[in-house]
């Protein structure tokens, strides 16, 4: 390690740390507000709007992701009538859209399970409503992804794998060609590492928050066990790759 490198990390920790201070410092004068007016307010009109809430949030991912869904699949079906140079063209395209319909519908079940598990309460008002409609999102969502893998294979017959069977990642990875595999392979260390430093802000932010008294222990062991989850994950992974 250079000494450019290590001045920069130097630098970058010096920063970190008067920031961590400085928000310590302010949440340690604001805490009595804080805890006593402004997240309680925050949080009981969260919980009372949490059915609209849920009813917007459906309207705002679900509508794109079909309408994403259903212009790629149009694309597809069409290609059989076009000429062989401009059919690639088409398929990157279409498989573009599917993408984009896939990772909003994915956003859609995480969000639906954050609201529901935010907001669940059993002597709150429209309870059963809000449990009606976060169980048919769960199932509209998780059938919206199996009918798009679905047409994908019919579409290309060399994707192998069940969408309702727990082998599915893995019979369908091993189903790609190597350039395939390759760009999963990017994107997916890509997400790592931005996943590997969001997870870090986290358990940084659940320490200060403990550190301040506005949070218990609890919080800090969740975003430990979720980093460990990240970093040990991928190092078991990567050393697995090793072959040894």
């Amino acid at each position: 390690m250079n000494k450019k490198t290590i001045f920069k990390m130097a630098g970058l920790m010096l920063v970190g740390g008067v920031f961590g201070a400085m928000i310590s410092l302010g949440l340690v004068a604001g805490q009595e507000t804080i805890t006593t007016s402004w997240l309680p307010n925050a949080y009981n009109r969260f919980i009372d709007a949490s059915l609209y809430i849920m009813i917007g949030v459906v309207l705002v991912f679900f509508i794109p992701s079909v309408t994403l869904f259903i212009k790629g699949k149009k694309i597809l079906l069409s290609i059989e009538k076009l000429e062989d140079e401009v059919v690639e063209k088409m398929e990157k395209e279409a498989n573009h859209y599917m993408n984009q319909s896939l990772a909003i519908n994915n956003i859609l079940i995480a969000l639906n399970f954050m609201i529901f598990g935010m907001t669940f309460d059993v002597d709150g008002d429209f309870f059963i409503v809000k449990i009606g409609l976060f169980m048919v999102i769960a199932i509209i969502c998780s059938s919206l992804e199996i009918i798009a893998v679905r047409f994908m294979q019919k579409y290309d017959e060399r994707l192998k794998g069940d969408p309702t069977s727990l082998k599915f990642q893995k019979d369908f990875l091993a189903s790609l060609d190597e350039a395939e595999k390759l760009k999963i392979y990017e994107s997916a260390y890509k997400a790592f590492q931005f996943t590997k430093n969001g997870a870090m802000v986290v358990l940084i932010a659940t320490v200060l928050l403990r550190m301040t008294d506005f949070i218990g222990a609890f919080p800090v062991f969740v975003a430990s066990v979720f980093f460990l989850m990240i970093l040990g994950s991928y190092n078991y992974y990567a050393i697995k790759a090793d072959g040894y």
